[in-house]
């Protein structure tokens, strides 16, 4: 009787654990950067979450976070535009680009 409350235990975390993947929030950590020189630079990234809002919101963070890694410690403004949204399985998903403007 043991063993089978044992094999049970065990065989609800593997089939709970394979549909747990769809709720994780994701990001791309490649991105695109299109630098000119100075301030005039944008990046791209993207993000996807059930939450299309915390979608969006990290999508935010991950394009700002590379325009800092490309410009450094300047002082810049960022703007944000959302290049794409989309939907992946149950996620929502979006691209966003963030353009550095001089304060």
């Amino acid at each position: 009787m043991k063993y089978v409350g044992v094999l049970l235990m065990i065989w609800m975390m593997i089939s709970c654990g394979s549909s747990s993947n769809k709720f994780k929030d994701s990001f791309n950590p490649a991105y695109q950067a299109r630098d000119a020189g100075g301030l005039n630079a944008s990046v791209t990234g993207s993000a996807c979450s059930i939450n299309a809002a915390k979608a969006e919101d990290s999508a935010k963070k991950a394009a700002s976070y590379h325009l800092r890694s490309l410009l450094g410690n300047q002082r810049y403004k960022t703007e944000y535009e959302t290049v794409r949204e989309y939907v992946e399985g149950e996620k929502r998903c979006f691209e966003i680009q963030a353009r550095a403007k001089p304060i």
